[in-house]
């Protein structure tokens, strides 16, 4: 087997830590030490289907994963609904990505998870199968729902989230491992939110990178120098990961199957944990969408299937990062591995990119880097008025393009403590920032995020207890 990748030698060296972090979930020991923790990400592959979504527990088991995370929020716990007819006039909220959906809160009704009796079965699904089971919350009341009726043993917060310090309070409080996605953060946030979680005793922090861009972009984009990066800076105090959203497909003349660019993460740069967008069989469902010649059309009928793997993938991500650990931790191999893990690392190559933390130009350009959380108002806002916390929504939106964003200033969600019980000097319709030029008096935008806004009382079942439906 050969490859046409052009590789720069410098960027394959091994990147190790003398004395590795390690971290806990349900009992398994997570770290460089250790063979990888694989996650597979449900996310909406579940079509709101119990039966596809044990399907998917099912094939998870099958394929050897550690862990099923799953998503727990509704549309308005990332974004406003705008009528129809004022769309026009909110910018910021029309839909960005190529779903088609005409609107951010329309596409987050695709692909939400319900909460109430589907999710209790998400958790019973997890005992079941004996796979540990933790989502990812997206709003305040998503952490509090889960803090108090699942009480899992970890959370994931997605990169889009790594300084949303509202919801980041609760979770700190529960004193569970946070597993953080850092793709698009700099080090400036990454090193606000270890700082701030650090002040609130949290449970151990677990860093994941990985590309923020989805599909094709997802392969030159990867991301492995940030990965080094991440290794470098924080991996002697926090095991580091992969939160990997490539599929595979042709790339450079190269046929790519899914899993190199982990497999190369684990053996060259210590990545101990590995997400993977996972769909199992892929759907055959009513409502999947189809191509103009009438064939099914496998990258959309998933939702999330054109960065979702299947089991045949799963297993072989499986084996391939745990033969590049066995490697990476001294164990022999025969020459048949040493030479597929020697040309899947060749391969993974491509998708090294910069060598430092941040953004990549790709995650900029197509709108994945910009949509971190800012105070945008829930609903009509009076001139005059005091504003209480039930006035603010912690919005993902694109929000550059309202057309005041450079011409005012942002409030980044850290600054909550501080626009309370100030009084808008002017007025805010719904749906549109709250911009600290609309306050009366300062708000110092650098302040960092002062807890003290939200407890939670933290359920004592045991993970995975089914409780009340609501």
């Amino acid at each position: 087997m050969s490859t046409r990748v052009q590789i720069d030698k410098t960027k394959l060296q091994p990147s190790r830590n003398s004395a590795p972090a390690e971290v806990k979930i349900a009992g398994r020991k997570i770290g460089a030490n250790h063979p990888p923790y694989i996650i597979a990400e449900m996310s909406g592959n579940h079509l709101r289907d119990i039966k596809r979504a044990r399907m998917i527990f099912k094939e998870a088991k099958k394929a050897g994963v550690d862990a099923v995370k799953i998503q727990t929020y509704q549309p308005a716990s990332l974004s406003i609904e705008i009528e129809a007819s004022k769309i026009d006039g909110k910018p910021q909220w029309k839909e960005a990505w190529g779903w088609g959906t005409g609107d951010i809160f329309n596409l987050y009704k695709q692909v939400y998870t319900p909460q109430g009796k589907f999710t209790d079965q998400l958790f019973a699904l997890g005992k079941e199968f004996g796979l540990t089971v933790f989502s990812t919350p997206f709003s305040v009341h998503d952490a509090e729902l889960l803090a108090t009726r699942y009480n899992p043993p970890a959370y994931k917060l997605g990169a889009l989230e790594i300084d949303f310090f509202p919801m980041l309070e609760v979770i700190a409080r529960t004193g569970k491992p946070i597993i953080l996605n850092t793709a698009i953060a700099t080090t400036e946030k990454v090193d606000a939110t270890l700082a701030f979680l650090k002040k609130m005793k949290s449970g151990p922090v677990i860093l994941l990178t990985g590309p923020k861009v989805y599909h094709e972009d997802a392969a030159k984009n990867f991301g492995l120098g940030r990965l080094h990066a991440l290794q470098t800076r924080y991996g002697k105090t926090n095991v580091i990961g992969l939160s990997d959203h490539f599929r595979g497909g042709n790339y450079n003349s190269v046929n790519y199957l899914g899993h190199e660019f982990s497999t190369t993460g684990v053996l060259n740069y210590g990545a101990a944990v590995i997400e993977k967008h996972f769909c199992g069989i892929h759907s055959g469902l009513p409502g999947q969408f189809k191509n103009p010649d009438g064939t099914i059309d496998w990258s959309k009928s998933d939702i999330d299937g054109g960065a979702s793997i299947t089991t045949d993938e799963m297993t072989a991500l499986v084996a391939y990062t745990q033969l590049a650990h066995r490697k990476r931790s001294g164990g022999k191999l025969s020459p048949q591995e040493e030479t597929l893990l020697s040309v899947t690392a060749n391969m993974a190559a491509y998708g090294y990119g910069t060598k430092s933390i941040g953004p990549s130009k790709a995650e900029v350009d197509t709108n994945e880097a910009g949509a971190t959380r800012f105070v945008y108002a829930t609903r009509d806002l009076k001139k005059g008025q005091t504003i209480t916390l039930e006035d603010l929504h912690f919005s993902r939106a694109i929000h550059h393009a309202n057309p005041s964003w450079s011409k005012k200033t942002p409030l980044p969600t850290s600054t909550t403590p501080q626009v309370l019980n100030k009084q808008l000097i002017t007025s805010v319709e719904k749906g549109d920032p709250i911009f600290a030029e609309s306050l009366s008096g300062k708000v110092d935008v650098k302040k960092p995020y002062e807890a003290g806004l939200f407890e939670v009382e933290v359920s004592n079942k045991k993970s995975n207890q089914i409780l009340a439906t609501v």
